[in-house]
């Protein structure tokens, strides 16, 4: 069985209800089954990009959309000291990380995550792009992933971490406080760290990928 965070669906659910007109309670109460099913065909098709096939204008609106939900007032006031939507979108990865690791669900669990974190976007911040992804293998055989396009101070999410802690010093995330964390008490302030080692990427070359595509199921391909 496919197992889902709760609070994933809730904020979902909550992320819809603060951008309607009616009420969420009511306009629930009058739908009827018919009106949660899935339509036969889509009429917005989400187009997903690597960052690198993003124009300049477009990974602005996309960090600005992030920097956005770390602004937004949480939505679903389940997340004990949650200050931001963003602290609540984490909060449910670390609470069901035993959960959705190193098992069947990974891949679908992460799948429902994104959407959810791109409905969070574009319904909350008024992103008009689709969440875009890290193509992690042209970066790392074009040469040092540090100098990739996505860590661009400027048009990216920064350098590398520097100094003691990793903290990110320059990007548009460079001063941004998070909350949520294994390794920090619930609350506290810390900064975003990185730490990128050019090694630790190279098992992600195209054989091994091409190579666990290749097994039946996930335990073995893990």
């Amino acid at each position: 069985m496919l197992f889902l965070s709760m609070n994933a669906v809730l904020l979902e659910l909550a992320i819809t209800s603060v951008v309607c007109a009616t009420p969420f309670r009511e306009s629930v109460s009058k739908q009827t089954p018919k009106d949660f099913a899935i339509p036969n065909t889509c009429t917005t098709i989400n187009h997903r990009k690597s960052w690198n096939a993003l124009t300049v204008k477009e990974r602005h609106e996309y960090i600005e959309a992030e920097l956005c939900l770390m602004h937004h007032p949480p939505v679903t006031g389940l997340v004990e000291n949650a200050t931001n939507v963003w602290d609540e979108i984490a909060n449910i990865h670390i609470s069901q990380r035993n959960d959705i690791h190193y098992v069947g669900q990974f891949l679908p669990w992460h799948r429902y995550s994104v959407r959810m974190h791109e409905l969070a976007l574009q319904k909350l911040c008024n992103y008009r792009g689709a969440h875009p992804y890290w193509d992690e293998l042209t970066d790392y055989t074009n040469g040092n992933v540090s100098q990739s396009p996505i860590f661009d101070p400027i048009t990216g999410f920064g350098g590398n971490g520097t100094g003691y802690d990793g903290c990110v010093v320059n990007g548009p995330f460079g001063k941004i406080k998070l909350h949520m964390s294994l390794h920090h008490a619930r609350g506290n302030e810390f900064c975003l760290s990185r730490n990128l080692d050019q090694s630790s990427f190279a098992e992600g070359i195209a054989t091994n990928v091409e190579h666990c595509f290749g097994f039946a199921n996930y335990t073995d391909s893990w």
